[in-house]
């Protein structure tokens, strides 16, 4: 009996150890990037993009960047990405963005950006938020 139990603790306390070694502070190399994207609301750009359940009653955006390959980010509240997250203005610009992205998570830290814009004044997409 105390052969199985030994056995069973070498066998599987390593396998337990590196789960819990997951959930603690790791010390990863965040990225920084240059993305070009649209700013939308995020849980209506699921909702279009693949019939996700959009917003709650009375829900507030959750602002975020579709980038012109298709992935989308959640901006980061920071001061750089304030007015972003504030002014209804910019939902549906194109914008270049300067920031750092981090493993595992779509999360955008913006340290700049800047609008693209439009050839003539036509703006580069149409935006609607059900919000």
């Amino acid at each position: 009996m105390m052969k199985r139990l030994l056995l069973a603790l070498a066998l599987f306390a390593p396998v337990v150890l590196a789960q819990v070694g997951q959930f603690g502070p790791q010390q990863v190399q965040v990225k920084g990037v240059v993305l070009r994207g649209v700013v939308v609301c995020v849980p209506c750009e699921l909702q279009r993009l693949h019939g996700a359940g959009g917003h709650a009653a009375n829900a507030t955006h959750s602002i975020g960047v579709r980038t012109t390959d298709g992935l989308v980010f959640t901006l980061l509240s920071n001061e750089a990405a304030k007015p972003l997250l504030t002014e209804g203005s910019w939902l549906g610009k194109l914008l270049d963005l300067n920031g750092r992205t981090f493993p595992k998570a779509m999360v955008l830290e913006v340290f700049r950006f800047a609008e693209v814009k439009a050839i003539g004044a036509a703006r580069a997409f149409d935006y609607f938020c059900f919000v």
